[in-house]
């Protein structure tokens, strides 16, 4: 059977963009909830091109903190991750499932409460695993350092 992972040939050279959305549903009780991310990071270089994608879902936790409106929270999801672009060979090329493996995504972050609906996600913090071919080590090591804006419906 031929191995159906992808293969990174190289490093994109100009900086990535990226994207990203989580959504928690608390579990009763409030300091846990269930919780899902789906991020999308691309990279290019004069000649090849690079977009990872991750959907991931897990565990989220908030301790039951009294520090003025700050809200720090820790998260553990797994899920699928998926590449494409240029520098993603496949050994089969008509297999279009095969640049997707298993996705870990570990981290945490400090929310501000600036109302009842409404936080500011000062940080956050997230360090997602992949374990596409790359001809090395065959994983990836990704960090995410972002902020952002929390709505609470």
């Amino acid at each position: 059977m031929p191995n159906r992972q992808p293969e990174v040939a190289e490093r994109p050279e100009t900086p990535r963009n990226l994207g990203s959305a989580n959504l928690a549903w608390p579990i009763k009780g409030g300091a846990f909830a269930v919780a899902g991310d789906t991020t999308v990071a691309t990279g290019s270089s004069a000649a090849n091109d690079l977009t990872l994608s991750a959907y991931t879902e897990g565990v989220r936790y908030r301790p039951s903190l009294h520090l003025a409106g700050l809200r720090p929270f820790g998260q553990v999801f797994v899920g699928v991750a998926h590449s494409s672009g240029s520098l993603v060979k496949t050994a089969n090329s008509a297999n279009s499932n095969a640049p997707a493996a298993f996705a870990a995504n570990l981290g945490g972050g400090l929310d501000l409460r600036a109302g009842h609906r409404l936080s500011f996600r000062l940080i956050e913090v997230d360090y997602l695993l992949t374990p596409f071919d790359n001809g090395s080590n065959n994983h990836q090591n990704n960090v995410r350092i972002g902020a952002g804006v929390v709505f609470r419906f």
